[in-house]
């Protein structure tokens, strides 16, 4: 079994590789990318798919079909218990979902730290690593608690980078994506 993981490990890398030179896209945020779809694909697995809703960049990339955009962290919408030690616990059981795709999280690293402590409703920032053979790929998930959303969470298929299957989850309506990101638009822009 464990060759099976190598020859898997070392055949996604090699294609991520291909990918990053075809498209002429820094090899490491790549690796980023694919490891927080791979993170996705793990969560739509779970029984803890209906407690995260995607929202943030990884959804205005896929909208906009942008492929030179890649965001370097996933942000979710979550429902439920929000301490360190309930996050942690489910998104370690999220990312020992075994799947055929080259990746080992590291769950024994996985650290969870307040966010937006600022705002009316806070959040968590949850941080581990992820193997793909010996190279370490950093992940990042920003969980929101308490926010509005106009409409609930719609399921979307969340495509691979390489053609693995999609990723059924649920994510915001682009509506409430743009009203959320349209404040900081405004102000890079002008």
């Amino acid at each position: 079994m464990a060759k099976d993981i190598t020859n898997i490990a070392a055949s996604v890398r090699q294609r991520l590789l291909n990918l990053s030179r075809e498209q002429g896209r820094v090899f490491d945020v790549v690796l980023v990318a694919y490891g927080l779809e791979r993170l996705i694909h793990r969560l739509s697995l779970s029984e803890h798919r209906e407690r995260f809703i995607l929202k943030g960049g990884m959804l205005v990339t896929l909208w906009t079909f942008d492929e030179g955009r890649f965001t370097r962290d996933a942000d979710f919408l979550g429902f439920g218990d929000p301490s360190e030690k309930e996050l942690t616990q489910v998104f370690s059981e999220i990312l020992n979902i075994e799947v055929d795709d080259g990746l080992i999280f590291d769950t024994a690293e996985l650290s969870a730290a307040p966010i937006r402590e600022d705002q009316i409703y806070g959040g968590m920032r949850l941080r581990t690593t992820a193997y793909l053979l010996k190279t370490e790929i950093p992940i990042t998930i920003d969980i929101g608690f308490g926010d509005a959303i106009a409409k609930p969470g719609h399921t979307i298929d969340y495509p691979s980078l390489l053609d693995l299957p999609a990723s059924n989850i649920l994510a915001y309506p682009p509506t409430t994506v743009i009203a959320e990101k349209f404040p900081t638009w405004r102000v890079q822009h002008h």
